[in-house]
């Protein structure tokens, strides 16, 4: 059923743009944080995330003070 006042018949109805826009605008975030963390030799810390998130703790409890600061900055 279409919303009251929506001519469903009009492209304009139809238009994914923004939505497209908002998931490109986030993959590209996510890309540049991951070609960050390779270029800067803390692949290590995402591959350690994935294995303390998989046995159901908290990233505060599994990484050190100085790792915690370091995704911080």
């Amino acid at each position: 059923m279409a919303a009251a006042g929506v001519d469903m018949s009009n492209p304009n109805a139809w238009d994914d743009s923004f939505l497209i826009k908002s998931w490109n605008d986030a993959k590209k975030e996510y890309e540049v944080g991951l070609k960050t963390f390779v270029e800067t030799n803390s692949i290590d810390i995402i591959q350690k995330y994935h294995s303390i998130h998989k046995s159901g703790k908290r990233l505060e409890d599994a990484l050190s003070e100085e790792e915690l600061k370091e995704l911080r900055e």
